[in-house]
């Protein structure tokens, strides 16, 4: 009789002992599969990351290309110099890379050195001062130099390329956001 007894001693413990194991190598094996898959995630992420920032670079550069390729434009740098209001010519001009290129959305506005509207290239509203409305307007008047910024809304991502303009004395006499 003891040994029976012993016997089913010896089928618990056997029983108990391999549940044990099979629970701790089903364990370690969940462990290693999520460390394995954590690791795959991130090398997918890091993988992601680098694409969106190289491609948020290249799009700065093209704005920027753009915006300074304009500005080499005299009626622009006439415009800003006269406050003249060339709303036809800023949509024409947007209307082109619309059609031509990959820049679908692109406004282009005329400002003067105290942020004041000169001119847009989507209306023929102008006159109405900005500095008190955006930032990068304020921060522009301060310290003119070219520059690009993004600014995210709430239903779009917007690249923008500032380029200031100066008189022959070197002057600053205002600016275009693009």
């Amino acid at each position: 009789m003891k040994s029976k007894y012993w016997n089913i001693f010896l089928v618990v413990v056997f029983f108990l002992l391999a549940s044990g194991g099979y629970s701790f190598v089903s364990d370690y094996k969940e462990k290693e599969r999520t460390l394995t898959l954590e690791a795959l995630y991130g090398k997918i992420a890091y993988s992601v990351t680098n694409r969106v920032d190289t491609l948020i670079e290249e799009k700065r550069n093209a704005t920027l290309t753009v915006a300074l390729s304009l500005a080499e434009d005299d009626v622009i740098q006439k415009a800003i110099e006269s406050k003249k209001n060339i709303h036809q010519k800023l949509a024409l001009f947007s209307k082109r890379l619309k059609d031509s290129t990959d820049f679908k959305n692109v406004w282009i506005q005329l400002l003067d050195e105290r942020g004041y509207s000169i001119s847009r290239s989507w209306t023929d509203k102008a006159g109405d001062v900005l500095k008190t409305l955006r930032g990068d307007v304020s921060e522009m008047i301060l310290f003119p130099q070219v520059r690009t910024s993004i600014s995210v809304g709430k239903y779009d991502l917007s690249f923008k390329g500032m380029v200031p303009f100066y008189d022959d004395e070197k002057n600053f006499i205002g600016y275009y956001p693009l």
